[in-house]
């Protein structure tokens, strides 16, 4: 009986792994929500530059 409970102990830093996994997705998820928003930042200006040429 006492094996089984010296296994949990072995288990504690699985979690932190998971944990850790979770926060470099998270983080991903960030870097690429910002990517997203400065390359639609860049298209925008580069179609306001587009019109501006055309009104020229």
């Amino acid at each position: 009986m006492r094996p089984s409970i010296k296994r949990p102990s072995i288990i504690i830093p699985r979690p932190t792994k998971a944990s850790l996994a979770r926060q470099s997705k998270i983080r991903n998820s960030i870097l690429v929500a910002s990517t997203s928003t400065n390359t639609t930042n860049t298209l925008k200006s580069i179609q306001n530059e587009e019109i501006k040429s055309e009104n020229d």
